[in-house]
């Protein structure tokens, strides 16, 4: 029986983020993850389903897995867990208490628009995204 596919809500106005959602779908072969940008209206609404989350001005990583949804080092480390290649070895950072790890990621999460300030125009058309983007 397989498993309903996880799904990652990005900052789709980032190009930093279309990057790294291109990347997971580049190590994704078994197709488990689905996208959605959080200034979409799927994206809103997945959201909204998220109890444990106050998604009022929510702007990190989001994973949907199942019932649960993870934020910010935990979505990211999950989600490598999933991906090909050495991904997956990222999970043993998961020993790391999670405000530390979480402290790492806000320090790259507000530095990501100078990373890459601008959107990739193509990231849509991407035939690794497009068919994986929820409308």
């Amino acid at each position: 029986m397989e498993s309903p596919p996880l799904v990652i809500l990005f900052d789709d106005a980032c190009g930093f983020c279309q990057g790294w959602i291109r990347r997971v779908a580049r190590h994704d072969p078994r197709w488990r993850f689905r996208f959605a940008g959080l200034s979409s209206a799927t994206g809103h609404n997945l959201l909204q389903s998220c109890a444990e989350i106050h998604s009022e001005g929510v702007d990190t990583v989001v994973l949907i897995e199942g019932p649960r949804c993870y934020l910010r080092s935990a979505a990211g480390l999950r989600i490598a867990r999933r991906m090909s290649g050495a991904w997956p070895l990222l999970y043993a950072l998961i020993l790391v208490p999670r405000p530390l790890r979480d402290l790492v990621y806000d320090l790259i999460a507000r530095r990501r628009h100078k990373i890459c300030p601008i959107p990739d125009p193509d990231f849509a058309a991407d035939e690794s995204v497009q068919k994986r983007l929820l409308a």
